[in-house]
């Protein structure tokens, strides 16, 4: 009896949960005796720029794949090519490999319509059965009209389309999206890899990121009223520089503009980014999850984005709670959160008159203002709050 071989290839740019359910479905339905799992080297039918290395993709697929509990093999026979990665090659030397195997060569439904005008079609339609899946409601119509057009057109051509109902998820959306769209899309495994190993983004080791970049960053991350806030603390923090001095101005606007970055980002995510950068939140952290974004975020630019300057990441990670001793950039951004121009709270008069008097006067005033509010309403207050306030009354009385 043949083997029956299972061949699902793909840039895998990265492997998701749309990938690993379609190999789920297709393995079940066909039973293989053996499954090929193929990432492409150099795609002949793409534009792929942002293609990361075949190492990463194959390090993801090992991870998903054993993740998913998916028995499958990897092979690295198009990765170590210097051929642009056709399929008719492929099978060509698969078969070389597999004289007497039987080939269920897998696709969805945008690889199956455009079939036909692939390179060498007739190849690929000797060597394989097509298995085909949709990827749209609609699609039902048009997969059968394709298939009839390549029953008339090619001899060879023997495959089945396959009711396996599909998951919705993109590679482009998932490299382009939000860390909610990636870890909802994505296995945790490659999640957390893709966050270790800062795939899909730019990075700034040892270089302040500017105006245009920091904007480039925040904007796919945060929804309008905060992008505005950002932009509004940004303002305030640069007018606070000028008139205290004695801090970084490129610093400092950066710092404004990033603050919030995980502000709109769910608090599970938080959590996972928080985790994998090796942190053990204390009690005060977990009863208060309205200041954890403060953290997250220093830790997404920190070990994410690779953002080398402490100034920044310092000035991120303590612009809500404050603490102890601050910098001036920390004081500035604490300040410049609490008084930016679109801001309407009660209390706030009083913090704009301190911060003309000094930046200590407004950070204790400020902190007074959020102890009394937060044990008014019953809330937990976070121990640096607490520090804040001890530190900063000492200075001004």
């Amino acid at each position: 009896m043949k083997e029956k071989i299972l061949i699902y290839g793909g840039t895998f740019n990265p492997v998701h949960k749309g990938h690993t359910h379609i190999l789920k479905s297709f393995k079940e339905a066909i039973n293989p005796d053996k499954i090929l799992v193929i990432p492409t080297g150099d795609p002949p039918h793409k534009d792929s720029p942002d293609l990361i290395n075949a190492s990463h993709r194959i390090n993801m697929l090992k991870l998903a794949l054993k993740e998913e509990n998916i028995d499958a093999e990897i092979s690295d026979i198009e990765v170590n090519s210097k051929e642009k990665s056709y399929t008719a090659v492929t099978l060509t030397k698969l078969r070389a490999i597999y004289p007497d195997a039987e080939f269920y060569f897998s696709m969805g439904e945008d690889m199956f319509l455009t079939l036909h005008k692939w390179y060498k079609p007739e190849i690929i339609l000797k060597e394989a059965f097509i298995c085909a899946a949709k990827r749209s409601d609609d699609a039902e119509e048009r997969l059968k009209k394709q298939y009839e057009n390549l029953k008339t057109n090619f001899s060879d051509f023997k495959g089945e389309i396959f009711n396996i109902p599909y998951l919705e998820a993109s590679s482009t959306e998932i490299r382009e999206g939000t860390p909610d769209k990636k870890r909802e899309l994505l296995s945790e495994s490659v999640f957390r890899y893709i966050f270790e190993n800062s795939l899909y983004t730019d990075t700034f080791e040892n270089k302040i990121p500017n105006r245009a970049e920091c904007l480039k960053l925040i904007k796919p991350l945060l929804k309008e009223k905060r992008y505005t806030h950002s932009l509004f603390v940004a303002k305030k923090a640069l007018e606070l520089q000028l008139k205290y001095g004695n801090s970084n101005k490129e610093k400092v606007e950066a710092a404004a503009l990033l603050h919030d970055i995980m502000k709109d980002t769910s608090i599970e995510t938080q959590l996972k980014i928080i985790e994998y950068s090796g942190i053990i939140l204390s009690d005060s952290f977990l009863k208060s999850p309205q200041v954890l974004h403060q953290l997250s975020g220093a830790l997404y630019l920190k070990n994410y984005l690779k953002v080398s300057s402490r100034s920044i990441i310092s000035a991120v990670k303590y612009h809500t709670t404050g603490r102890a001793n601050m910098s001036t950039t920390e004081k500035i951004i604490f300040v410049a959160d609490s008084t930016s121009e679109e801001r309407n709270y009660e209390n706030l008069d009083i913090i704009k008159e301190a911060s003309e008097i000094s930046l200590d006067k407004a950070i204790f005033v400020n902190t007074q203002c959020i102890l009394k509010d937060f044990a008014s309403k019953g809330l937990f207050i976070v121990e640096d709050t607490l520090k804040t306030y001890n530190y900063y009354l000492a200075k001004v009385e």
